[in-house]
């Protein structure tokens, strides 16, 4: 603090104001400062383009610089690496800065930070991107570097300026990921035109001039835990503080008449701040958060409730800030009385997903003691979700805008509200997650690789197409207002479930399904897993097929060796060729009431369905 404050001395007011207030607004949370100035702790190094030094490394050179010589003909360049290790690399970086002092009793010609005419002497500060050797490195060797977070140092003509310059992302990616800390490389914005141009900072003989590091950290202890809830109960890892006022806990009412609410919303006690006719009439109170972490989240939400009741009430706003050196910006803000009750705040988070950010209520009194103000009940949390099966689904919902993050899941008061949906030739093998898409009128899911559809809870659906997939059943017997239907190109659906009459409504509207598949208000039961006849696990619904049942064995092996009775049986292969087999054991008993098929392949190679009845077991076919 006694180095930046020194430091404000000998520059600008705006950035010695600047980092006050950055310093204020953080002294109340847990944090810890690092300074860094010792030859142990920075190391730099001069490199130029030409020349004799241009093959001599200059370790620990007597400063560092940028410049161009006066006809061009020499470029320099300084790299600079510091060790930021004792941080945790979890911890975020609040604020970092790194100082350039001059030594005054440098003669004119060493210390000049000059540049010809109108041209200015600008720096860049670019992160160093791969290793390099102090007492090695060179001009025709030095590192390679990005202008990603690039600190730009504005142009100056002061003689011996000292510089204050905001470090804070480069030190963050430092802090993160220590492994790839390799520094970063000064150099001259324009190093094209062959003007002189020069920034110099250090001394010929004093290391007391080296640049110093200052950086302000939090660790794990100021961050909160997602998701968040704040109810304000008594201690709070939210900071009070205020011009004049402060936010104080309180449980029942408040204590002036006709403001304030009665009792909090949630839980026991709130916050508040009293209106009252103390001087001055308008009071500011402060209430900030801890560190949140949004990017969990695809969609973060805030919620709280607010209470402003009162003839003379003034205003409250929210405020986020997003790093250490950004200002508090304005996200929502209220005014005047409201009544007396709790009012609720709902605030989309997902601009703020890639940065974490902290909250800051302002409240502002009124010019009577009629302006209480209060909150309680904050939360940052996700809406609901439901979860999405497959993920080419969730891709195309997500390219929609219907999703924001592919994590299985989407949210409930989106799916709900969907109208008309096309995910049609996206790959989609499992249609898992439709079923809360109950608002649906017009679907197209065609060509696609779907083998399985339940549509008994999309009953306002009108429309659906759902052709050139892979289909083997598909139930419609609960779209009452079905009235266009596409169910071409899939091979293996011998059926369409339908209700009483349904048939004559949807071939008044549209044919198209294939000529080998039929509707009817008993399709049979489709059969897709291994096992044993009498076992239910293996059978939709978990229901053994009785007398009145047809079945379909499709791609699978099943064995009998009880005895059943259905209407019809039908063995075939699945959409890959995979053939169905029925094994028939000593003392199992096939009957049917009206046939037994086995369906051909649809290539003349490999292995076939069949039935295969052991000595011992029976078949028996009622009506052929």
């Amino acid at each position: 603090m006694i180095d930046i404050i020194k430091a404000c001395a000998e520059t600008k007011v705006k950035i010695c104001i600047t980092l006050f207030y950055l310093m204020s607004s953080y002294s109340n949370f847990a944090q810890t400062t690092l300074t860094l100035s010792k030859k142990s702790e920075i190391f730099d190094t001069v490199i130029q383009s030409s020349g004799a030094a241009s093959n001599s490394p200059q370790w620990r050179a007597d400063h560092i610089s940028a410049s161009l010589s006066s006809r061009g003909s020499r470029i320099f360049r300084s790299l600079l690496i510091f060790d930021c290790r004792s941080i945790p690399p979890e911890s975020l970086v609040l604020y970092a800065t790194i100082t350039f002092r001059t030594d005054k009793s440098w003669s004119e010609n060493n210390a000049n930070h000059y540049a010809d005419s109108t041209l200015d002497n600008s720096i860049y500060l670019e992160k160093i991107t791969q290793p390099w050797v102090l007492g090695s490195v060179i001009w025709s060797n030095q590192p390679s570097r990005t202008d990603q977070n690039r600190v730009i140092v504005e142009e100056t003509n002061d003689q011996y300026e000292t510089r204050i310059v905001d470090i804070t992302d480069m030190t963050q990616e430092f802090v993160s990921n220590p492994t790839t800390n390799y520094g970063f490389m000064m150099l001259l914005e324009d190093e094209m035109d062959g003007a002189k141009r020069v920034r110099k900072y250090g001394s010929v003989d004093n290391d007391n001039y080296g640049p110093v590091i200052n950086i302000t950290y939090a660790t794990e202890l100021d961050w909160a835990q997602m998701p968040y809830v704040e109810n304000f109960e008594g201690s709070s890892n939210w900071h009070r503080s205020g011009a004049h006022v402060d936010w104080t806990y309180i449980t029942g009412p408040t204590p002036s008449f006709k403001t304030g609410p009665t009792e909090a919303i949630e839980g026991v006690g709130y916050y508040y701040i009293e209106g009252n006719t103390d001087f001055p009439r308008k009071k500011v109170g402060l209430l900030t958060s801890p560190i949140y972490d949004l990017n969990t989240f695809s969609k973060p939400e805030l919620k709280f409730n607010y209470h402003m009741y009162g003839r003379d009430m003034g205003s409250l706003s929210l405020e986020v800030k997003l790093d250490s050196l950004s200002n508090w910006s304005s996200i929502w803000v209220m005014n005047g009385d409201q009544s007396d009750s709790w009012n609720e705040v709902s605030l989309d988070l997902s601009q703020y997903i890639s940065s974490p950010i902290r909250l800051q209520f302002v409240a502002t009194t009124g010019t009577g003691n009629k302006s209480d103000i209060a909150i309680d009940n904050l939360s940052i949390s996700e809406p609901p979700s439901l979860p999405i099966a497959d993920n080419n689904f969730e891709q195309a919902l997500k390219d929609l805008g219907y999703d924001f993050k592919l994590d299985g899941k989407v949210f409930e008061h989106i799916a709900n509200t969907i109208t008309v949906l096309d995910v049609s030739g996206k790959g989609i093998n499992d249609l898992g997650g439709i079923e809360h898409f109950i608002a649906l009128t017009h679907l197209d899911i065609s060509n696609n690789h779907i083998e399985a559809l339940d549509l008994s809870a999309n009953t306002q659906l009108s429309s659906l197409n759902c052709s050139s997939n892979e289909l083997i059943e598909l139930d419609i017997s609960a779209l009452s207002a079905l009235n266009l239907l596409d169910v071409i190109d899939n091979d293996l659906l011998s059926c369409v479930l339908i209700y009483e009459n349904q048939e004559v409504n949807i071939e008044n509207a549209i044919s198209s399904i294939d000529s080998g598949a039929e509707y009817s208000v008993s399709c049979p039961i489709v059969l897709l897993t291994d096992g044993n006849w009498d076992d239910p696990n293996i059978w939709p619904g978990g229901v053994v097929p009785g007398p009145n049942d047809r079945v379909r064995l499709v791609g699978n092996s099943v064995t009998l060796s009880t005895q059943v009775n259905n209407q019809s049986l039908e063995v075939g292969e699945n959409i890959d060729g995979q053939p169905s087999q029925l094994l028939i054991k000593d003392g199992g008993y096939l009957e049917l009431n009206e046939y037994l098929r086995v369906t051909e392949s649809a290539s003349d190679e490999g292995q076939k369905s069949k039935v295969i009845v052991e000595q011992g077991g029976r078949v028996k076919v009622l009506e052929q």
